[in-house]
């Protein structure tokens, strides 16, 4: 288990890595400022919103566990996925990719504390 005080020093690593690999910053913000052209239909099919912007700046300080970070980070790639269904759609493989690395991501960053 990670100590409650390494949970920022987790966060703000993980979101650095996850940064670097989503060069598009698809993941960035909430869809209503970066896509306002399909917020509607977005937040109609989604129902709890997550990027990396609200889990730095509104989730951190709520975490207790490292495991509601992963929940967050998890909600961010799933959303993505359900939003664009397509296999081929160039955000569901962004999405799906991160998804598949998460896991040894944390491991990276929880070794390095």
């Amino acid at each position: 288990d990670i100590e409650l005080k390494h949970i920022s020093i987790v966060t703000h690593s993980m979101l650095a890595r996850l940064r670097e690999k989503d060069i598009q910053a698809a993941f960035a913000r909430p869809v209503n400022e970066d896509f306002p052209g399909i917020a509607e239909d977005y937040y109609e099919l989604i129902e709890e919103p997550m990027d990396f912007r609200t889990i730095e700046e509104e989730r951190l300080n709520r975490y207790k566990t490292i495991q509601d970070l992963q929940q967050d980070l998890l909600l961010v790639f799933r959303n993505c996925i359900t939003f664009n269904p397509k296999k081929k759609d160039a955000l569901n493989l962004l999405a799906t990719e991160l998804l598949s690395t998460l896991d040894d991501t944390f491991r990276d960053v929880c070794t390095d504390l």
